[in-house]
């Protein structure tokens, strides 16, 4: 027995009272198929249906009661199925993509027809039409004959389906046993897990009419235990031992299921005078069917609501976005990443969602389907473009688009394609250098004047250096990706350092006194490197190494009088790859990783670079180390 009925909804309501009319309906002796066309006019409205049909069987095979709609080759063959098995049947109807929910009606352990209904799956509840079917198979298992009792069993379950608990609903069904089947006393039980080699342990809700110790007693024997474990309506005669047990006087038992699909309501025991006969044992079951969808529908809902919360906050937790559209072309699900890329609201859920991404492929493939991109381009709320990989994915509640973000992956494909191309330009260069010296020196390399031969080998040094350089930048930033730089500190003048790198158009401004720093001279070294050759490279005149002594750090500067940055380019000068977008890169070379190799060296050292520059007045690049 649930707890709870205060949740039971309105449509179960308005179920039950069709129910009462189309029994009273049946009492009166009115024809099957008008009975069959009131009971699925009440299962449309109740359950938002929009075709059914009623089919009735027997011994002759199966008929159709009433219909309504059109029903569709789907709705058949979930009726069919479900006929034949005995269970009910939920599939989609491809013609419409609505979702098609057959239940059986049953007499006992036979079923004796099918109610098949199609719609919107929000709202075909299966619970309602569970409660339908049950019912009405009180009645259409019978030959047509005035039947008040159906009438009364009915109203009972009415009545107890609005009961607020346990003992509530027990007493709303025992008012009606009395009268109806002469019961003197019943209660309610419920499995309670499993106990080592005992079975389940029985826990009664509620109880009349029945000493509440003797029943507990009762509860401990195996035989008692089994007895409400019974799938269907079961009775014990009286006067035997299991009775006794019970009840002094030893009259019967009778244990009835409440049930409804697949989730145990409990036992539903009602102690009579006298054993019921086939026929009316199987009334009894219908009606604890009955009465058991209606007591558990509550809970069906809490389960519902629980499962939407949990998955609503799953989604909510996924960074990807992810929309989900019903049938009809409405929001169900929006996340909250998908309501940050399109600027909408979680209020959004309900309404049509034509027009409200500002995307049309994404909205038509929800509200219409059809072939799907690889990838798409979204402008988000922020106006960046953003390269989303598609994920679809089509279920009987609607369609559902899930969007992975490939942009950074998009950018480091284009980078990486660049980079082949300029790496290959950066090495091709040195390495014709070197093989042409090496070929002249083999062919007259004895003829060859002092001057020349000297001239020969330094163009030979200084493409190897290059070379050399370049290996290490791509091996430095194999190496470091975005995790920390390891470097290997020792005491150095970083004085003596600056000096090595004078040359020509290097003039060096520094103290005379030693300036001691802690840090790794090879590293340090490549980092000036970079950044002399930088200068060197977009400039004509002098450049400028300067040393200077801060009160915590030591800054060194590399200052020429070059064209200047753009000062929106600035940000982005020491990331990696920033060059080879580029417009001067081929002209002037370098593979845009030099200043990004610089940064990364810096900063594993404890200290900091940037740089200053205005258009036609050069630049000048300064890094910090602490003392």
């Amino acid at each position: 027995m649930v707890e709870g009925g205060s949740d039971l909804g309105v449509s179960t309501r308005s179920a039950l009272a069709a129910v009462q009319q189309v029994l009273r309906a049946l009492a009166s002796g009115a024809e099957p198929a008008r009975v069959a066309t009131t009971l699925l006019q009440a299962a449309l409205a109740s359950s938002g249906g929009l075709d059914g049909m009623v089919v009735r069987l027997d011994d002759e095979g199966t008929h159709v009661l009433a219909s309504a709609g059109s029903p569709g080759t789907a709705l058949h063959t979930a009726v069919e199925s479900t006929l034949v098995d005995g269970r009910p049947t939920r599939r989609v109807d491809d013609r419409s993509s609505h979702s098609v929910l057959a239940v059986p009606m049953r007499s006992g352990p036979r079923t004796v027809g099918a109610i098949g209904i199609t719609g919107d799956l929000r709202l075909l509840d299966h619970a309602v039409l569970s409660v339908l079917a049950d019912a009405a198979a009180v009645s259409l298992a019978a030959d047509p004959s005035p039947s008040p009792m159906a009438v009364e069993l009915l109203d009972a379950v009415a009545h107890a389906g609005a009961q607020l608990d346990a003992t509530g609903a027990l007493d709303a069904v025992l008012a009606a046993a009395g009268p109806l089947f002469g019961a003197v006393g019943g209660c309610t039980t419920t499995a309670m897990g499993d106990q080592a080699g005992g079975g389940a342990r029985v826990r009664v809700t509620a109880a009349r009419g029945i000493d509440r110790g003797r029943l507990l007693a009762a509860c401990e024997d195996p035989t008692f235990r089994e007895l409400l474990a019974s799938p269907v309506a079961k009775a014990a005669p009286g006067g035997g031992s299991l009775a006794r047990s019970v009840t002094d006087s030893g009259d019967a038992i009778v244990s009835l299921p409440l049930r409804s699909g697949a989730l145990h309501g409990g036992q539903l025991v009602l102690v009579l005078p006298r054993l019921p006969d086939g026929d009316r044992l199987a009334l009894l079951d219908s009606f604890g069917r009955a009465l058991g969808a209606v007591l558990v529908s509550p809970e069906l809902r809490r389960r519902v609501r629980s499962s939407n919360q949990i998955l609503g906050a799953a989604l909510g937790a996924v960074p990807n976005p992810v929309l989900v559209a019903g049938p009809d072309g409405h929001f169900l699900v929006v996340n909250a990443a998908a309501a940050d890329l399109f600027g909408v609201s979680q209020l959004e859920v309900g309404q049509p969602l034509g027009g409200r991404l500002g995307h049309p492929v994404i909205e038509q493939l929800l509200t219409a389907g059809g072939d799907a991109p690889t990838e798409v381009v979204v402008v988000d709320t922020q106006g960046h473009e953003r390269v989303f990989r598609l994920a679809i994915a089509h279920a009987a509640a609607g369609r559902v688009v899930a969007l992975d973000d490939v942009t950074s992956r998009s950018e480091l494909e284009r980078t990486k394609a660049d980079l082949v191309a300029v790496i290959g330009h950066e090495l091709r260069t040195p390495i014709t250098i070197v093989k042409g010296a090496i070929r002249t020196f083999t062919k007259r390399g004895a003829a060859m004047g002092e001057e020349t031969r000297a001239s020969t080998l330094d163009a030979m040094g200084r493409n190897v250096d290059r070379l050399e350089r370049l290996v290490e930048d791509l091996l430095f930033v194999a190496s470091v990706s975005d995790g920390p730089t390891a470097v290997r500190r020792e005491a150095l003048d970083i004085g003596a350092l600056v000096e090595e790198l004078r040359e020509d158009r290097v003039r060096v401004v520094r103290p005379r006194h030693p300036i001691a720093v802690d840090a790794d001279p090879g590293k340090l070294r490549h980092a000036l490197a970079h950044l002399v050759d930088n200068a060197l490279k977009h400039s004509d005149g002098e450049v400028v190494l300067e040393v200077r002594e801060l009160p915590d750090d030591i800054e060194v500067a590399v200052i020429d009088a070059g064209v200047g940055i753009f000062s929106g380019d600035i940000p982005n000068l020491f990331r990696r790859f920033r060059q080879l977008d580029g417009s001067s890169t081929r002209a002037t070379g370098g593979t845009g990783l030099g200043l990004y190799v610089a940064r990364r060296i810096v900063e594993a050292h404890g200290g900091r670079i940037w740089c200053q520059s205005r258009l036609g007045h050069g630049s000048r690049f300064a890094f910090t180390l602490p003392r």
